[in-house]
């Protein structure tokens, strides 16, 4: 395991975990590392990034007159 470097992420106040602008090289194990006058513990999360569906719908902003068709075309893309 190695600590975590970059602008990209973010350790909050609470503990939380902030990663900004993810892409699937950060996919994996994330582990969380706690040691008092007890010992020393962890906790290990895993982290799966998919890809966005994109969905296009043309025309963008339809005008027809009332009682007339309309087409739309849709296509979604990865």
């Amino acid at each position: 395991a190695k600590p975590l470097e970059g602008r990209r992420y973010h350790v909050h106040e609470n503990g939380t975990l902030q990663i900004n602008n993810t892409t699937e090289d950060d996919a994996g194990s994330y582990s969380c590392w706690v040691e008092n006058a007890k010992g020393k513990t962890a906790v290990t999360a895993n982290l799966d990034i998919r890809n966005a569906t994109k969905l296009q719908v043309t025309p963008k902003n339809p005008r027809v007159p009332r009682l007339h068709a309309l087409e739309l075309y849709c296509e979604s893309s990865c």
